[in-house]
């Protein structure tokens, strides 16, 4: 739609402000024409002939120039009628009966992100901000307006006057209207959950629904926002999340609990607080011995590339995976730790890292490219190599088939990238136990979503598109070809690692509890120098 009326174009530019400073200028140049030549849009969109009350859309282009502009005389309604949603990710543009619309690229990239941090931070823009009563985990905090679905319905306003019947006053039965909506979700998540998402975006009851990304996102984001709440909501979960930082005592890496140490838990995170720290749910699993065993825990890593970037968007993102045992009698096939964080240097990123493999006794798998090489570069000049993995089998492609010619560490290809967005949204939906639903007291299965309490990942799935940068999930690209590179290794006990990094001259002879060159660091020197 194009307004071309001079009094509209001049209302418009007094009552809806315009953030970016590019639109407020076109649009200032648009009120300095003449009235005459208020049709005339910019770059040639629009040109209007006011004689002949005909246009140029889209000046060049083939079957455009018989499109004509006019004005609306009147408006009638004729009811109810189906009404879809299109949308064009490339061009942003589509015909249909007749009309050229523009702008229909949808809820997708940087876009939406734009939009959803200038609803929930209003006061940084000048917007008018009230209460947040919507969404569960921001009550307290401030954002814009937004009017639920479950008030503003058509068959349910009104109320009962002395004759039974209903009188429309404009006013929505909202308890009616969620009990309706409460149904309908109900029925849709037994019925048809791979509709779920799309039904709490069309009919959202919070803010965060209606800012669900439905386009580029294959991630059960109706499911991932249940485990969020559970996660932001349910005290005896946040107890279970320790927070804290790896230290050296003695040559043994140690884990000290910070409890008012601050993670990064929020997508897009907060560019004050960006250190972070280690999470941990599960310390690791020991045999008789004290022992942990080699090839029983993974570590995937999306390291960032330049120290200080004070406003880069890019984080470092470290995941500590178990893989199937039948060892531990906890958990398996799940995240057992995870570190999220920019600290000032990314030397502090790298060694944090490798206490974590170090503690955990795991391997370290990250793609080489961007921050992979300073990793990679760290770990050669500690004498850390026996930690770095090996490019996967399954996508080394040498003829020969020998290790000797595998390298360290594996960039991915933009198809192996799909691929693992693939292999995520199928390992989050994964079924792994049944239980009994408290609700229904029906029997239901629980998937991975329900095992993971990284808030952050979670955030990063549930607002992925393809144009975005996601850390996270990125690491979790890597986890998921090794584990199926590992899908037929069953973990039975504690062997030594065989690598020439390992051999005695270079280690305390212990398989598990390796030494290097770095001194023990308390949490006060951790961010401010290096050993």
């Amino acid at each position: 739609m194009y307004i071309t009326r001079h009094e509209s174009v001049k209302r418009f530019y007094l009552n809806i402000p315009l953030i970016a400073t590019h639109k407020k200028e076109r649009l200032a140049k648009v009120l300095s024409y003449d009235k005459k030549r208020i049709g005339h849009i910019d770059n040639g969109f629009f040109e209007k002939d006011v004689r002949a009350n005909k246009g140029r859309f889209f000046e060049g282009m083939i079957g455009m120039s018989d499109l004509q502009a006019f004005t609306v005389l009147s408006v009638e309604s004729i009811g109810e009628r189906p009404v879809y949603n299109l949308h064009e990710k490339n061009t942003h543009t589509y015909l249909a009966n007749g009309f050229v619309t523009g702008q229909t690229g949808g809820e997708q990239g940087a876009g939406i992100e734009g939009l959803e941090y200038i609803f929930y931070h209003p006061n940084a823009y000048n917007m008018y901000s009230l209460e947040n009563l919507w969404d569960e985990d921001r009550i307290g905090t401030r954002s814009c307006f937004f009017f639920p679905v479950q008030e503003a319905m058509d068959r349910y306003m009104g109320h009962l006057d002395s004759k039974g019947e209903y009188v429309h006053e404009g006013v929505c039965r909202t308890d009616d209207a969620n009990k309706h909506h409460q149904k309908e979700r109900e029925r849709i998540r037994k019925d048809a959950p791979m509709q779920e998402d799309r039904y709490l975006a069309e009919y959202p009851q919070s803010p965060s629904e209606s800012l669900i990304r439905l386009i580029g996102n294959d991630f059960p984001i109706a499911e991932l926002k249940r485990q969020l709440n559970r996660i932001q909501s349910d005290q005896s979960i946040k107890g279970f999340i320790k927070n804290g930082f790896f230290t050296k005592d003695h040559g043994k890496v140690v884990f000290n609990l910070k409890p008012k140490a601050l993670p990064v838990t929020s997508y897009p995170w907060n560019h004050i607080q960006k250190e972070g720290c280690i999470q941990m749910i599960e310390s690791p699993w020991r045999d008789q011995l004290g022992k942990v065993p080699d090839e029983l825990y993974q570590i995937v890593v999306d390291p960032f590339y330049k120290d200080e970037a004070e406003f880069s968007v890019s984080l470092g993102a470290a995941l500590v995976y178990k893989y199937p045992n039948d060892v531990s009698k906890t958990e398996d096939d799940i995240l057992v730790a995870w570190y999220i964080g920019r600290p000032r240097r990314a030397e502090i990123f790298y060694r944090n890292v490798m206490y974590m493999a170090q503690y955990y006794n795991a391997m370290v798998q990250s793609e080489m490219a961007g921050g992979g090489k300073g990793l990679f570069d760290y770990c050669k000049n500690n004498r850390l190599l026996q930690y770095c993995n090996l490019e996967p089998d399954i996508l080394f492609h040498n003829e020969t088939g020998t290790k000797k010619n595998k390298q360290y560490f594996k960039d991915l290809s933009a198809d192996h990238q799909r691929l693992g967005l693939t292999y995520q949204a199928d390992w989050l939906l994964r079924e792994r136990s049944l239980k009994i639903d408290s609700n229904t007291g029906e029997t239901v299965s629980v998937i991975n979503v329900e095992k993971i309490y990284c808030s952050y990942l979670i955030e990063e799935y549930i607002k992925f598109n393809e144009e975005g940068n996601f850390d996270g999930i990125s690491a979790m690209n890597q986890l998921m070809f090794m584990m199926k590179d590992r899908s037929d290794v069953i973990i039975r006990t504690g062997k030594r690692r065989s690598s020439f990094w390992a051999r005695p001259k270079f280690t305390d002879h212990s398989t598990y509890d390796q030494d290097d060159t770095l001194l023990p660091v308390s949490e006060l020197e951790m961010n401010d120098k290096l050993p």
